[in-house]
């Protein structure tokens, strides 16, 4: 897994986005596949309170502005329903492949940076 993720990141379809917080430390982050106006969410973590939930929000409208289509976030939950998540059929689902993975985002570059204060933010 590991070398089969480090050989996505190095073709630029794997990546990793973090939330650090205001002392310089890892406080969530998740990883994912991009593919075409795809994105694939494939785990996520949360070291502080509401870190996974400032992550999914920001990394939502950056998609969107991307002009990504959907980003699968693979099992549903409450946490994600939450943030506007919805379940999808598979017919849908197929029919958002076969229109969106071989169209290019509108994407720049994967290295940008949010700024979070904090748990309470």
């Amino acid at each position: 897994m590991i070398a089969s993720f480090s050989e996505l990141h190095r073709q630029g379809v794997a990546h990793s986005i973090e939330v650090w917080n205001q002392s310089g430390e890892l406080a969530g982050g998740m990883y994912g596949l991009a593919i075409g106006q795809c994105f694939f969410g494939e785990s996520m973590f949360s070291l502080e309170t509401n870190a996974s939930k400032v992550l999914m929000v920001h990394l939502a409208h950056q998609l969107q502005e991307w002009d990504y289509r959907i980003m699968d976030c693979q099992v549903e939950s409450r946490h994600l329903l939450t943030m506007g998540a919805r379940t999808i059929s598979r017919s849908e689902f197929l029919s958002i492949l076969r229109a969106c993975v071989d169209r290019k985002p509108n994407q720049r570059d994967w290295k940008i940076r949010w700024q979070w204060s904090g748990p309470e933010a």
